[in-house]
C-alpha cells in the first residue's frame, strides 16, 4: 500500500511537473508572440510615419535666398559707379538695362559706401537706378595642367572650341 502511495505522488508529481512545464512554454509563447506582434506594430508606425515624412517632404516649398542688389548711380567714361551692393575688389556683378540686356562688370574701386566698376562687355540701355547683382563664384579662373594649350578670354572663358574647362583649382585673378 505505501508503495502504492508512492507511485501515486509520484505520478501526481510528474503531471504537476508536466503542467508547471506546459504552462510555461504556454507563457513563453503567448509572450513570444506578443513581442513579435509589438515589434511588427512598431515597424508599421514605423512605416506610416516615414510615408508621412515624405508626403510633407513634397509639400515643403524652397524657397529662394533674398538676392542682394545694389543700384547704378553714376557712370563717367568706362568708370561705373554703384551703391547698395558689397563687393571687393575683383568681385563680378551684371547691371541689368532698360531693354532686358545687361552688361557683365568687375569691381575694380571703392570708395566709403560706392563701388566702382568697369564693363566687361558691351555698355547699352544703362541709366541712372539700374540694378546692379553680384555674381557668385566669380574672379577666379581655372587653373592647371589641363589648361596647356587651351585659348580663354579675360574672365577665363574658353575661346577655342574645345568644350568646357577641366581644372584642378580656380584661383582668384587679383
Amino acid at each position: 500500500q505505501n508503495q502504492n502511495q508512492n507511485q501515486n505522488q509520484n505520478q501526481n508529481q510528474n503531471q504537476n511537473q508536466n503542467q508547471s512545464q506546459s504552462q510555461s512554454q504556454s507563457q513563453s509563447q503567448s509572450q513570444s508572440q506578443s513581442q513579435i506582434q509589438s515589434r511588427a506594430g512598431r515597424r508599421m508606425m514605423t512605416s506610416r510615419l516615414a510615408d508621412r515624412l515624405r508626403q510633407l517632404q513634397g509639400a515643403i516649398v524652397d524657397e529662394p535666398a533674398p538676392e542682394l542688389s545694389g543700384r547704378l548711380t553714376r557712370m563717367v567714361g568706362l568708370t561705373l559707379e554703384c551703391v547698395g551692393c558689397p563687393m571687393v575688389v575683383g568681385d563680378r556683378c551684371v547691371i541689368q538695362g532698360d531693354s532686358g540686356g545687361s552688361v557683365e562688370a568687375e569691381v575694380v574701386g571703392f570708395e566709403e559706401d560706392k563701388v566702382y566698376l568697369m564693363p566687361l562687355t558691351a555698355i547699352e540701355g544703362l541709366k541712372p537706378g539700374a540694378r546692379v547683382v553680384p555674381l557668385s563664384a566669380t574672379s577666379r579662373v581655372p587653373v592647371g595642367p589641363q589648361m596647356l594649350g587651351r585659348v580663354v578670354n579675360g574672365a577665363g572663358d574658353p575661346l577655342d572650341g574645345k568644350g568646357p574647362l577641366q581644372a584642378e583649382a580656380r584661383v582668384h585673378l587679383s
